[in-house]
Order: C-alpha cells, then structure tokens, then sequence
C-alpha cells in the first residue's frame, strides 16, 4: 500500500504575496526547491554530500531511464495544492500531499518550508516576501 501523508501550511505576510496569478503553487514549487537545497547543504544530519544529493533528486527531481540510456524527468513525490486565503492576498494555505517514500520525511518537509517563508515567497519586483509560518495539520491519508 502506497503511503500518503498530507501537510498543511500557512504563509502570513504584512505585504501583498506576488505568486502566479494562473497557477499560484508553481511559484511555491520553485521556492521549495531553493529552499530544500538550502537546508540540505546545511544539515549536518546527513554525513555524506553525495546522500544529500541523492535525497535532492529523488524529492525534487526524479529522473527514470527510457532504456535506451537516456533520462526522463519522473514524477514528483508530492503534490501542492494551495490558495489565498484573504482578498488582500497577504495569505495562503499550502497543502502537501506526500506520497510513498517522502510520506516518511515530514520532519525534513517541516525545515524546508520554514526556510521557504524565512527566505520569502513571491515574484516579480518584491521577490522573495518572507512570511510567518503556521503548520495548520498533519494526517495520514
């Protein structure tokens, strides 16, 4: 059986969060990518860089082979789903939905999207809005 976990967040803001209009979560996506390769160059708990390097494709960037030795992009352990929660734009609730082996990495989820907010979500001129974070729910599915 396939194990899923679901996590959810909020990002609060003083200031306008400046995501993609159209598809908001793949502003988030991308500042959860910087943000995990952040805190893995950081993380003294992995000994080993080529483990943290290792631990980086499979969560973020899953690659499989075609058989013909040629590499394809694979399909991402998690999904985010998400949206504003106030007119004003200064909140958003981001759900995860972690699936098989990263179901079982909630604690190294929970350290990236801190460092996300610390960091800052958002684009254009305001690039990188830090934000107050709130973890909202944590279940099995």
């Amino acid at each position: 059986m396939l194990d899923i976990r679901q996590l959810t967040y909020e990002f609060r803001s003083d200031f306008r969060l400046r995501l993609n209009q159209d598809l908001p979560t793949s502003t988030l996506r991308g500042a959860l990518g910087y943000a995990m390769a952040d805190v893995l160059a950081y993380e003294h708990s992995l000994p080993v860089e080529r483990d943290k390097i290792e631990l980086f494709r499979r969560y973020f960037a899953p690659s499989t082979s075609n058989g013909n030795g040629n590499r394809q992009d694979g399909v991402r352990p998690f999904v985010i789903r998400g949206g504003f929660t106030d007119p004003s734009q200064r909140s958003f609730t981001m759900q995860m939905l972690l699936f098989g082996q990263a179901a079982q990495l909630e604690t190294l989820t929970d350290l990236v999207v801190e460092r996300m907010a610390t960091r800052g979500v958002g684009g254009g001129r305001h690039f990188g809005v830090p934000c107050r974070l709130r973890k909202l729910d944590s279940q099995p599915m």
